[in-house]
């Protein structure tokens, strides 16, 4: 039950993080994970033809999400 209501959350902070520019996602990405992991997420996007975007979302609420919290509190002002 909590790997689902992590998700859950996972999903609503990815969704949010969308309304960033690519760049800026990007480089959000860039610092809190690594540079490599920008071109594997568009890599794996690409092979299954889903969103590299939300997928950049996800990988960020995941590894990062005190910091996709206070993003999203930016975005709200």
């Amino acid at each position: 039950k909590n790997a689902i209501s992590e998700r859950d959350a996972n999903f609503s902070l990815a969704l949010k993080l969308m309304k960033l520019d690519d760049s800026r996602l990007n480089t959000y990405l860039a610092h809190y994970i690594s540079p490599a992991k920008i071109l594997e997420i568009e890599e794996a996007a690409r092979a299954v033809q889903g969103d590299a975007k939300l997928l950049k979302g996800f990988a960020l609420a995941q590894v990062a999400p005190e910091h996709a919290r206070a993003i999203i509190k930016e975005l709200e002002r």
